[in-house]
């Protein structure tokens, strides 16, 4: 399996919580800035969240090839502001991290082969800047392990 495709397996895997299920945006079709309207949505990363930043994905130790890509799952829920503070949002993206892991685990092995397995998830929820605006929203952090 290619980073394009751990990247598109992971972008077919639905997530529902609290009544919605974001739209997912797969790296090849990430846009500028996000409208409210457009809102919740799933951006997939295969190179991390930040401009410039480098491949984390190519890590290969001997006999078989081994690669060890990290993808950035990036969920923005609402727009920052005055009337949604961390008392609002807190239950909302801790529902969405529950959703999230159940859809995952139902989805460790990405492939119907054992090529990637889903090896680590971490998550960081907190107001995320995403083109100019600020949004509440979790960023999840996958460990993909590719053997072959």
């Amino acid at each position: 399996m290619s980073l394009t495709g751990v990247c598109t397996a992971l972008a077919a895997v639905s997530v529902t919580a609290n009544g919605k299920t974001p739209q997912v945006l797969n790296y090849n079709a990430l846009r500028p800035s996000l409208t409210t309207a457009a809102l919740p949505a799933r951006l997939i990363f295969p190179f991390g969240t930040q401009l410039g930043a480098t491949m984390r994905a190519l890590t290969i130790a001997g006999t078989p090839k081994q690669v060890d890509w990290q993808i950035v799952d990036l969920m923005l829920w609402d727009t920052a502001g005055q009337t949604r503070g961390i008392a609002t949002m807190a239950p909302i993206l801790t529902a969405y991290i529950d959703a999230y892991m159940t859809a995952i685990r139902a989805q460790v092995r990405l492939v119907a082969s054992p090529v990637a397995v889903i090896e680590r998830v971490s998550f960081v929820a907190d107001i995320l800047t995403y083109g100019e605006q600020d949004y509440w929203g979790v960023e999840t952090t996958l460990t993909i392990k590719e053997t072959g």
